[in-house]
């Protein structure tokens, strides 16, 4: 009587999260209809579990296959935002500093060189290997109740998926990501490479149960995370070439639950930082 309970339980979880080896036959919509059916039952499984690892896997490894198109086409139009940077800090520092012999003269020390009646003669420019500038970019993912509904849950995980893959093939820099609602919590931080298993784990931990979106309070965590990240690179070269953003992924309901001068005052500690922000409406 036991056994057949067991099973009979077992196999209606199977049921409801079906797992395909080849997930390439199926149709963008109906993957996208079979996601939206599994994440309206996640809840019915245990947290922490085996099955729920493998769930949360398949889950994942539709979610990639679902917007590799997307995360594409995103990671080329960064390439194309990002290299104007990298080319323009090339031409800055590919002949540098005061030297007494180089390959080309500072035109501008030649006058003083002149008037020193010749004592002043670093005078010559040399090449010095091109920095390629370092980005350190936080994802944070809404996980407050607003967002509970399917449809937000599934845009929010396209998102998730989208960015995360588009600027792991950039190879841009390193990725933090966090959720938030009533508290902010880190689920991945830069010094750790992105993987698959790394995005299965993350679906592990949202729960869209937080009662309040509190934006203040993210912003103001996400500075302090970020600006702990630049501090704890090892060369100050590294610290002053690396840019920061923060991405917000959210249906941006209730923001101003802190109140607007308080989100604003948030703002501006994070512009003082000179970290750039974006917001993607999952709505």
């Amino acid at each position: 009587m036991k056994k057949g309970v067991i099973t009979t339980h077992i196999s209606k979880k199977y049921f409801l999260f079906p797992l395909f080896k080849d997930i390439s036959s199926l149709d963008p919509d109906k993957l996208r209809s079979v996601l939206e059916h599994q994440l309206a039952h996640w809840s019915n499984l245990d947290r922490g579990t085996i099955e729920e690892q493998q769930v949360a896997q398949e889950a994942w490894r539709k979610y990639e296959f679902l917007t590799a198109g997307l995360s594409q086409e995103l990671c080329e139009q960064l390439r194309l935002v990002l290299e104007p940077a990298l080319a323009s800090k090339t031409q800055m520092l590919f002949f540098r500093g005061d030297y007494r012999s180089g390959k080309r003269l500072n035109m501008r020390k030649v006058i003083p060189y002149i008037a020193s009646q010749f004592r002043k003669d670093k005078i010559w420019l040399r090449r010095t290997k091109p920095s390629k500038r370092q980005y350190q970019i936080m994802l944070a993912v809404d996980d407050s109740s607003s967002m509970k509904d399917n449809h937000s849950k599934q845009l929010a995980f396209e998102s998730l998926a989208v960015i995360s893959n588009a600027l792991t093939r950039l190879e841009a820099g390193d990725l933090g990501i966090c959720s938030f609602g009533e508290t902010v919590q880190l689920l991945h931080p830069f010094h750790e490479p992105f993987s698959d298993q790394s995005g299965a784990k993350i679906l592990q931990q949202f729960t869209f149960d937080q009662k309040k979106t509190k934006i203040a309070q993210l912003l103001d965590t996400c500075t302090s995370l970020m600006m702990s990240a630049q501090r704890s690179q090892l060369s100050p070269r590294i610290r002053r070439d690396t840019s920061q953003l923060l991405l917000i992924v959210s249906d941006g309901r209730g923001i101003f639950l802190e109140g607007v001068e308080t989100v604003q005052k948030a703002v501006r500690f994070a512009r003082q930082a000179k970290h750039f922000h974006g917001f993607c409406d999952s709505r």
